[in-house]
């Protein structure tokens, strides 16, 4: 079977549907694991091929996706299925929909890689210090266009004062 997720902050929309494009469920979660587990279970047993758009709660869906038997994992980039937003009825029923559609008919664009490991745990230590080292630039910054400021003075008067010693400059 196939499964498109739309997932929004409060929800996850899916739509699944199987080898003769028959729909074999619809329906929305919370968005939780529980949630999702939960919508994984109503869909069905049997092999699943998940595909979903990534996205700020890709690395909890996909962790728990994967955790489960039997589920196939897809992350798809948002710019390489563009034409989902673009169309005019967006809505999550319709792009879980078109999601499945693509999962279905082998058409879904080359996968997201979602990094395990210590290279995942060193990309969310990044993540974390971003938000703290931003406001610190902004705190430090005006303070080093002063020294950069008095350090052009110091080299002024230091010009100015050879001049003054030196009557051939």
């Amino acid at each position: 079977m196939y499964v498109g997720l739309a997932v929004s902050g409060q929800s996850l929309v899916g739509y699944a549907v199987n080898e003769r494009k028959q729909r074999v469920y619809a329906g929305e979660q919370p968005a939780s694991r529980a949630g999702l587990r939960a919508l994984v279970r109503q869909v069905g047993s049997g092999p699943l091929r998940v595909a979903f758009e990534a996205g700020n709660q890709m690395k909890w869906i996909a962790e728990t996706l994967k955790k489960l038997d039997g589920v196939q994992v897809h992350v798809v980039h948002p710019n390489e299925v563009k034409w989902i937003t673009e169309s005019r009825g967006k809505t999550d029923r319709v792009d879980a929909k078109k999601l499945a559609e693509l999962a279905r008919t082998d058409l879904l664009p080359r996968a997201v890689q979602v990094v395990e490991g210590p290279v995942r745990e060193r990309r969310e230590l990044v993540s974390a210090r971003l938000p703290v080292s931003a406001p610190l630039k902004l705190i430090s910054q005006p303070f080093m266009t002063s020294i950069e400021a008095l350090r052009a003075a110091e080299q002024e008067l230091t010009v100015r004062v050879q001049a003054i010693q030196d009557p051939r400059c």
